[in-house]
């Protein structure tokens, strides 16, 4: 969409004048366009500063005069120029106020915090399923499968000790250690053990094995949000992006609204 359509969308929807089409398409470019959710908060901020200087008598008056005018050059040529010349007017207003000295009645955002995002990404986190490990071949890579199944049952059943009872079993050389260190790491976490959850994750980052990385430092990033440790947080995600892991959508969308807070 071009620059021009968006304005026209964020300026029919605080008019109150979105068709449903249109309404799906706002909602979209709200949840998928960064470029657009930055110019829908900026027109939103400059409305604000005009509805604090103006009473509602004179907006009512300009609004009026506004529609009335869009009626009468819609069908025109000097349609576009009236819309170019409605986003001058939007900039100049904008220009005004923010050279002004007194910045007071202008309404900030509260920023999201840390834990918030965590709270928010925790629930699209990768699926985890042991379920399907058991095997009745006598090796033992299926005796550690069937262990990793035990301890996910009770995992998911939130028996996190006995989860992490049998993962204690599991140690360097071992099948599946990866997969061990993750569940145990979860297990540590729904126990309130941030910290030696993040060593759990850490061992699984640093392997020189890929197996389960992607999915630990996704948990690393949460858990350093959880603890309002920001950088950290932010260089998991860096690196999740960087090496195209499963959740790369979500670790940029965390990373824009870091940035944005």
């Amino acid at each position: 969409m071009s620059p021009e359509k968006d304005s026209n969308l964020i300026l029919r929807f605080f008019s109150r004048e979105l068709e449903a089409e249109e309404r799906n398409a706002f909602e979209q470019k709200i949840n998928e366009d960064p470029s657009f959710v930055k110019k829908f908060k900026a027109y939103r901020q400059v409305k604000g500063m005009v509805d604090q200087a103006y009473d509602d008598g004179y907006k009512a008056e300009q609004i009026t005069r506004w529609k009335d005018d869009l009626r009468t050059y819609k069908s025109k040529k000097l349609y576009r120029r009236l819309m170019v010349a409605a986003g001058l007017s939007i900039a100049i207003i904008a220009c005004f106020f923010l050279l002004s000295d007194d910045f007071s009645f202008i309404e900030k955002e509260e920023p999201i915090s840390p834990i918030a995002l965590a709270q928010e990404a925790w629930p699209i986190s990768p699926t985890l399923n042991y379920s399907n490990n058991r095997s009745t071949e006598d090796s033992p890579d299926a005796y550690y499968r069937s262990l990793l199944t035990e301890s996910f049952d009770d995992y998911s059943s939130g028996a996190y000790s006995d989860a992490i009872m049998v993962l204690d079993t599991f140690a360097v050389g071992i099948p599946y250690l990866e997969d061990a260190q993750l569940l145990r790491g979860l297990s540590l976490y729904a126990l309130g053990q941030k910290e030696e959850a993040l060593i759990e994750m850490e061992a699984i980052i640093q392997s020189e094995k890929d197996r389960k990385k992607g999915h630990a430092l996704w948990y690393a990033a949460l858990i350093h949000l959880e603890l309002e440790e920001v950088e950290q947080a932010r260089s998991y995600l860096e690196r999740i992006l960087t090496d195209q892991y499963a959740t790369s959508t979500q670790a940029e969308k965390i990373l824009e609204k870091i940035e944005g807070s």
